[in-house]
């Protein structure tokens, strides 16, 4: 792996990322939601609050803003990321295909993990500057929220929301390299994570081994224990084998097409 090839990748990436309109329409439109999700859940905690106070005399002392504002809107997050990600990797190599250019770049000294991982890395980043401005939100409760969030979960499930963010980039990215065509890419990027973010709805009803296998595949069930403060091993290592899984298989993928 060389440095320098990758960093040019990346670059290139990154400038084909914000010479179009499509990185602007999707960072827009996630903080546009994810801003909407935010006031909304805020709002709510406070009409709740203050008909707590003036219904009972002895106000709900459990009424906080990480129970009612911070968990339910990192989990908001989390789905907006299943329909965002999709978008932003459904043109990563469909587009180079259409255009015949993912050839072109075959013949160049480029190894194709160096391709893989470089248009990663340039999506990563953007995901990484659109999460930081959707996290601007909570930090405003440490300023002007009364009383003020705990910071640990805030900062846990800040971390776990990216990663998560990551997993499906890489998942996502994988997908791409199987069509030309961006729509059927986008689609069927959507359709899988949105499976992976639903998979676990079933897992009460089937209980003992089923249930356990289903919460352990869930990235909801994962990221629940850093949007909850409780940041575990097996976490980190579910996520860090997903983007592995992501970035391994579209390497593959890309070889054997290499290869016909």
């Amino acid at each position: 792996m060389r440095l320098g090839s990758l960093w040019a990748i990346t670059r290139r990436e990154l400038f084909a990322l914000f010479v179009t309109p499509i990185a602007y329409f999707v960072m827009g439109t996630y903080l546009f939601l994810s801003a909407f999700f935010f006031f909304n859940y805020y709002s709510n905690f406070h009409r709740a609050l203050y008909e707590n106070a003036a219904l009972s005399k002895t106000p709900n002392i459990t009424m906080n803003l990480n129970d009612w504002v911070i968990e339910v809107y990192f989990h908001s997050l989390v789905l907006l990321l299943v329909f965002v990600v999709p978008l932003l990797t459904m043109r990563a190599f469909s587009e180079e295909r259409k255009r015949g250019t993912l050839e072109l770049l075959m013949t160049i000294p480029v190894t194709v993990r160096e391709l893989v991982l470089g248009k990663f890395l340039a999506l990563l980043i953007l995901l990484l500057l659109m999460c930081l401005l959707s996290f601007f939100y909570p930090l405003m409760l440490f300023f002007w929220g009364a009383p003020a969030p705990e910071w640990a979960p805030v900062l846990s499930g800040a971390v776990g929301v990216f990663l998560c963010a990551a997993a499906f980039l890489s998942l996502a990215l994988a997908m791409s390299t199987f069509s030309e065509n961006q729509v059927v890419s986008g689609i069927s990027s959507m359709a899988l994570l949105l499976l992976l973010y639903v998979i676990f709805w079933p897992a009460q009803s089937l209980g003992g081994y089923g249930e356990e296998l289903l919460m352990a595949v869930s990235p909801v069930w994962q990221v629940s224990g850093w949007i909850d403060g409780v940041v575990g091993l097996s976490s980190s290592f579910y996520f860090i084998s997903l983007i592995a899984l992501g970035l391994f298989s579209a390497v593959q993928i890309l070889e054997m097409q290499r290869w016909r």
